[in-house]
């Protein structure tokens, strides 16, 4: 199954350091694809993800400079494929846009969702893999 991981308040150089290893490690929960959901104090989301393992992930420039953004909240996501296909849109984070096209909420899940068809009822039509 995948693996969460993330942080939460005032974050700092340290908590990047710690919340790296995290990412790295979480590479034993699933290979198939890693996501990372940055928010700033002032409710700037950045979310970035890619069809390679946590250790490839890491080595992208563009997940410092959206963790040296970003100093409140970072979500993170390792995904082992259980249902759909192995791609960038199946990557989590999820971002879910409110009407005007803002970012509504982030979020991810582990596991499979059992009542998905209820859910994409619910979701004026929505149709999703994972």
């Amino acid at each position: 199954m995948c693996g969460l991981f993330g942080m939460v308040g005032t974050l700092e150089h340290k908590h990047k350091c710690a919340l790296r290893e995290l990412m790295f490690f979480s590479a034993l929960r699933g290979k198939d694809s890693t996501g990372l959901s940055c928010v700033s104090r002032d409710r700037v989301v950045t979310t970035r993800k890619m069809t390679v393992p946590s250790y490839e992930f890491l080595e992208m420039p563009i997940v410092d400079k959206a963790m040296q953004f970003a100093d409140q909240v970072w979500l993170g996501h390792t995904r082992y494929k259980t249902q759909g296909d192995v791609n960038r849109t199946n990557a989590h984070p999820f971002e879910v846009l409110d009407e005007d096209g803002d970012i509504w909420l982030v979020g991810a899940h582990n596991g499979t969702l059992e009542n998905k068809y209820t859910m994409e009822g619910k979701l004026k039509g929505e149709k999703f893999d994972t």
